[in-house]
């Protein structure tokens, strides 16, 4: 039996699917690769507050556990100085930030990164913590069944192709700064350089591990039973 005439459709077929995987999609005359360009996360500056109301000379535990928290929240995604202020007319307040300072340092916010400043107010305004952040706004998507993907005889992408994407990576990235420029090296604790190195062993098929020496020796001591 000849089975080329069955052949002949499955061919065409593979051709045209080879056809569509060459040509590269197109978002407003763009490749779809620029879908960061056509839908952009928008990183704007905010400001992170913790105001504590001093009632007492030093901070209560309720408090304790907020300071706590905010320190960490400023080691995680803060940028600048984490700046104390208290009104400048109460020596009370200036007692309670001293011990908010203290407090920071030794939850783990190095002396260099804190400021300490005043503000004008009276005796019953609070004690403000605050630091600079970064936000990223997401942009805004249409509906996918608001767009016509029959209607592709170039094979373009649709104008919202990778809206969605965006709109996760603006949820879930932890520090939207990064989306403006890579982190340096010593930022992050890590050795940008030492990370380079792997990476290239990686893409040569080398050990990336320390190579062990063949004098290495490992002893092991036997405990008896008491």
């Amino acid at each position: 039996m000849n089975h080329s005439i069955s052949r002949i459709p499955v061919l065409a077929l593979a051709a045209a699917l080879g056809a569509c995987a060459s040509k590269a999609a197109v978002l407003d005359g763009r490749s779809a690769a620029s879908q960061v360009e056509a839908h952009v996360i928008d990183v704007r500056e905010g400001d992170e507050r913790l105001v504590l109301n001093v009632t007492a000379l030093a901070p209560d535990s309720a408090q304790n556990t907020q300071i706590d928290a905010f320190g960490r929240l400023y080691r995680s995604i803060g940028h600048g100085p984490l700046i104390i202020k208290a009104p400048n007319t109460s020596a009370a307040a200036k007692g309670f930030a001293a011990q908010v300072r203290a407090q920071l340092v030794e939850g783990g916010v190095t002396f260099a990164a804190l400021g300490v400043g005043d503000y004008e107010g009276s005796e019953a305004d609070p004690v403000i913590v605050s630091f600079t952040r970064y936000i990223a706004t997401p942009p805004e998507c249409r509906p996918v069944s608001s767009y016509d993907l029959a209607a592709r005889p170039n094979n373009n992408a649709y104008e919202g192709f990778g809206c969605s994407d965006r709109v996760n990576l603006a949820a879930m990235i932890a520090d939207p700064a990064d989306l403006l420029e890579p982190r340096a090296g010593d930022a992050t604790g890590r050795d940008s350089a030492r990370r380079e190195v792997i990476f290239d062993k990686f893409r040569r098929g080398e050990p990336s591990h320390a190579i062990r020496s063949t004098s290495e020796e490992v002893g092991v001591q036997e405990l008896g039973s008491n």
